[in-house]
């Protein structure tokens, strides 16, 4: 496949259990990206806005009546569903590589071949099981004229505009730090200590009296919700000083091994070079050892000589 993209397939309403994938280091310069029956992209790796997600991380991407999870560094893009909305699969490559193989996999209720329904602004479709709309129309009846997506979940109003709730903020309704998740429901990195008790709706510990927020909460990350953690819970600030350290084992251990490794093929020079003669370079007697009748000078007055002319063996 050359640079460029095309689309794959669709995947109908009431598809479930869906998975997108492929080998990535067969294929490391191409990508899975998903968008709207009228082509809105929802998540691409080729557009340059919001819908360029490599990974979605712990805030998936909410869209169809289901979440999105897409891990492009593993070549996975997978949801639970049912799809309340068609999704139209296409494949965008950057470069030169040879296709082994791409798959996709769901499941779909057993009448799917009998679904129908009613659109307003456009025909039915029974392949993807929805409304094809008319230019201009978007949605699931082909009634709204907005063509742009809230994320988190968020609905819009008549007005095209996002209805965000008190989690999430901004045009498109981001979420606010520290929540996470599809809908911004997920509260990470608070611990209470010394007594005070966690706030589920303000993702904050409540603290006893007498105590301070600092006494009673443990100090959280200052990154955005969108910040890698580590499984273990940590932060990305601890994994780098474990990183660091982790490097610098490393260095320590190849010095020792380098200096071990020379230390002993000295030692091998000296027990093959036992038997020490006399090298005659340039009419100078120089102490040496002689392996394979070549002479290994040992001695500084030989050492910028490159020709010997006889090798005698040491008086005794």
């Amino acid at each position: 496949m050359k640079r460029g993209q095309r689309e794959w397939t669709e995947i109908p309403v009431g598809a479930y259990n869906i998975e997108i994938s492929f080998v990535y280091n067969d294929m490391k310069n191409y990508y899975t990206e998903i968008y709207t029956k009228e082509g809105t992209p929802i998540i691409t790796s080729s557009v340059d806005d919001d819908s360029r997600i490599f990974q979605t991380g712990n805030s998936p991407v909410s869209f169809g009546g289901t979440l999105w999870h897409n891990d492009a560094y593993v070549a996975i893009m997978h949801t639970k569903g049912p799809l309340t909305e068609p999704v139209i699969v296409k494949v965008y490559s950057f470069g030169s590589n040879s296709n082994t193989g791409m798959k996709y996999i769901y499941s779909v209720p057993t009448d799917i071949d009998s679904c129908s329904g009613t659109c307003g602004n456009g025909t039915w479709n029974t392949d993807i099981c929805a409304c094809d709309c008319l230019n201009g129309y978007t949605g699931s009846l082909c009634t709204s004229q907005c063509s742009a997506l809230c994320n988190n979940g968020a609905a819009m109003n008549e007005s095209c505009a996002c209805i965000c709730n008190e989690k999430q903020y901004g045009s498109k309704c981001d979420c606010l730090y520290p929540f996470t998740g599809g809908h911004c429901d997920t509260c990470t990195f608070v611990t209470c200590e010394n007594g005070g008790v966690f706030n589920a709706t303000s993702c904050s510990c409540a603290c006893l009296d007498g105590n301070d927020e600092a006494q009673c909460k443990v100090e959280q990350s200052t990154t955005t919700v969108s910040s890698i953690t580590i499984a273990s819970g940590s932060s990305s600030s601890e994994y780098n000083d474990d990183f660091d350290i982790t490097i610098i084992i490393i260095v320590v251990v190849c010095v020792v091994v380098i200096g071990i490794v020379l230390i002993g093929c000295w030692c091998i020079m000296v027990i093959i070079c036992k038997k020490k003669k006399c090298c005659v370079v340039s009419n100078k007697c120089c102490f040496c050892c002689v392996v394979s009748n070549r002479c290994c000078v040992f001695s500084n007055k030989c050492s910028d000589k490159v020709v010997f002319t006889k090798v005698i063996p040491i008086k005794r």
